[in-house]
């Protein structure tokens, strides 16, 4: 993903991560500095926030409200 970011040259207070894992996808989009999504699924809804790291800025359930808030 770091890759991804360098290669396209992101603004990363821009850009996004949308993600179901909280340990891994959540916080390395906070550690980047990116604005972040929980998607809560049924799957991994139990995968609880354990740190700040790990906390998203929004919760969301389906891609319809993460259009809603991008847009």
């Amino acid at each position: 993903m770091q890759r991804i970011i360098r290669q396209a040259s992101a603004n990363l207070a821009q850009s996004y991560v949308v993600g179901d894992r909280v340990k891994k996808e959540i916080a390395f989009g906070n550690k980047m500095g990116m604005r972040t999504m929980w998607m809560r699924n049924d799957l991994l809804e139990n995968e609880m926030p354990a740190t700040a790291a790990e906390t998203p800025h929004d919760t969301v359930t389906s891609i319809k409200e993460v259009l809603s808030i991008i847009t």
